[in-house]
């Protein structure tokens, strides 16, 4: 097979080859995140999941935790998800996951797009993910080839370690071997839960004044192992996926696309992704000046113009289930 000729720069990353759908979607904002479960039996050094989730059988659509299918449906429908990417711990660890996918095909229609990461490669279990309606199915660090039974997307993602550039070229050629269709690379992040263990392995922060998370030297690494998969002339895609990208372009997208969905016609949405409201006092005299408002406990919620009018105060709020207050502004 021949190798693609280009990186392409995209919205999500540089990119040899085609962009895999489930990112193409993500960096529009249009996927659901799907944690289905902590539970995992592995113990990846770097894992980034938090003290709380890790090891519990619970799961979240976006920051809501799941107490039934309802739950996971509405969350779908406020931010009006095009697809789900279903994520652990490692979902294939937990009957609920194949229940969740099941329900999210069944409510809204085959082209919902479903990408699924895991380290298992049981047949038995990949049967039930296939089943069940994965389109797209990610490995980390494990042998595909009982995946490629099945007729779905077979790929992989793992992160860009620093020092470990032959360890990815080996697993890189295996995978262009078996004609995988798609490589992620991510850049190395510290979290609160992994900060501890990353720098007892020596890995450093990035030096800079950003808001980066990214671990010292992951990004070069990542960006050297596209440019190698180009003069390797392989099959299979490779791109990277920056902790930048994952934060001001995946998330701020989902926050943008779910804001513009959910919010009143007296709201106003940032370029951040946040919704922005008035409030006034909730009595009788404001009632009557206002033409447009919502009854909110002690406060009418009502556009900004009017907030300021009546000497009320702005709210800013995530778009999230619980509609997270950010800051309060009094006028």
């Amino acid at each position: 097979m021949f190798g693609f000729k280009t990186i392409k720069t995209t919205r999500v990353g540089p990119t040899y080859g085609k962009l895999p759908k489930g990112c193409n979607l993500c960096g529009k904002g249009s996927k659901l995140v799907l944690f289905a479960t902590g539970l995992c039996d592995f113990n990846c050094f770097y894992c980034p999941i938090s003290k709380v989730r890790k090891g519990a059988d619970t799961a979240f659509a976006n920051e809501r935790p799941i107490g039934n299918v309802d739950d996971l449906l509405d969350e779908a429908h406020q931010m009006r998800a095009l697809g789900a990417g279903v994520t652990g711990g490692d979902p294939l660890k937990s009957k609920q996951t194949f229940e969740f996918i099941k329900t999210l095909k069944e409510n809204f229609n085959q082209n919902f797009h479903i990408h699924l990461y895991t380290k298992t490669t049981t047949p038995k279990f990949l049967k039930l993910a296939y089943d069940a309606g994965v389109d797209e199915i990610r490995f980390h660090w494990s042998d595909p080839t009982p995946a490629l039974d099945f007729d779905w997307e077979v790929g992989a993602e793992v992160p860009a370690i620093p020092g470990e550039f032959q360890k990815l070229c080996d697993y890189l050629g295996s995978l262009n071997s078996l004609g995988v269709k798609f490589v992620n690379l991510n850049e190395l992040e510290f979290s609160d839960s992994n900060f501890e263990t990353l720098r007892s392995h020596d890995l450093e922060h990035i030096d800079s004044d950003d808001e980066s998370i990214g671990v010292k030297g992951s990004e070069p690494l990542a960006k050297k192992m596209v440019e190698w998969a180009k003069d390797q002339g392989m099959s299979t895609s490779v791109h990277y996926c920056s902790a930048q990208t994952k934060l001001f372009t995946q998330l701020v997208s989902r926050y943008k696309r779910t804001a513009k969905n959910i919010a009143q016609s007296f709201e106003t949405v940032t370029r951040e992704g946040t919704i922005l409201v008035g409030e006034v006092p909730n009595t009788p005299e404001n009632k009557d000046k206002l033409k447009q408002f919502e009854e909110y406990g002690e406060w009418l919620r009502t556009n900004l113009k009017n907030a300021e009018k009546l000497g009320g105060r702005v709210v800013e709020y995530w778009p999230t289930f619980d509609k997270r207050i950010i800051e309060i502004t009094n006028l």
